[in-house]
C-alpha cells in the first residue's frame, strides 16, 4: 500500500507489528496528550516506548552515525542534534534504515520503492545499499540534477516522471515488480 497524500507509508506491509504481552495479546500503546484529552478525545498519536527506541538504536548501529548533542550558542535550554552529519546529509537516513531493518528478510530481499524529490530517496538508496537490496526511487523530472545523480550514485534506479505522477508511478512499480513501498 502506497500512501500518496503525505510523507509516505508509516508502517510498511510486512513490518514488525506492535509488541505483544506475555499472554500474546497486542499491547495497548500509550497515547499522547493533546488539548482535546481533557474533553475525552484522543489525539490519535501513539507514544513510542523505550524498548522500541532501543530496538531502533540496534537497527541503526553501523548504518547511521551517532550524532552528538551540542549546546546552542543562543540558549542554555536548547541543545542541537546535527543530523546533517549523516552520510546523506539528513535525518531521514534513520527512518529509512530502521524501516528496512524491520522488514522480514523475504520482503526486504524483494527490494523497495519510494517516491521522493530528494532526501528520503537518497536515504532509502543509502540504506538499501547497506542492506544489499534493490531500490527504486521515483522522482519528479524537475528534481535538482545533482540530487538525481547523487541518488543514482547510491545505487538506486531512478525513474523520472511528471511531479503529479510520482506517487501513482511508485505504486505501479511496486505492483509490477513486487517491491515493498517505503
Amino acid at each position: 500500500m502506497v500512501q500518496c497524500a503525505g510523507a509516505g507509508v508509516l508502517s510498511p506491509p510486512g513490518s514488525t507489528p506492535a509488541p505483544r504481552t506475555r499472554a500474546g495479546n497486542r499491547r495497548q500503546r500509550p497515547m499522547a496528550l493533546c488539548a482535546g484529552t481533557a474533553m475525552g478525545h484522543d489525539c490519535g498519536v501513539e507514544l513510542v516506548e523505550l524498548d522500541e527506541v532501543r530496538a531502533a538504536a540496534r537497527n541503526l548501529a553501523g548504518v547511521t552515525i551517532r550524532t552528538p548533542l551540542l549546546p546552542s550558542p543562543w540558549s542554555a535550554q536548547l541543545w542541537l542534534k546535527p543530523e546533517n552529519l549523516q552520510p546523506t546529509g539528513a535525518f531521514k537516513l534513520r527512518g529509512a534504515s530502521h524501516t528496512l531493518a524491520r522488514l522480514s528478510p523475504p520482503r526486504r530481499e524483494r527490494g523497495v520503492v519510494t517516491h521522493s524529490s530528494g532526501n528520503h530517496g537518497q536515504a532509502l538508496a543509502y540504506a538499501a545499499r547497506a542492506f544489499g537490496v534493490p531500490c527504486v526511487v521515483v522522482m519528479p523530472g524537475v528534481a535538482v540534477p545533482s540530487t538525481i545523480e547523487a541518488t543514482r550514485r547510491l545505487g538506486a534506479e531512478v525513474i523520472l516522471v511528471p511531479a503529479a505522477e510520482r506517487c501513482t508511478r511508485a505504486a505501479a512499480v511496486a505492483a509490477e515488480r513486487g517491491l515493498v513501498p517505503v
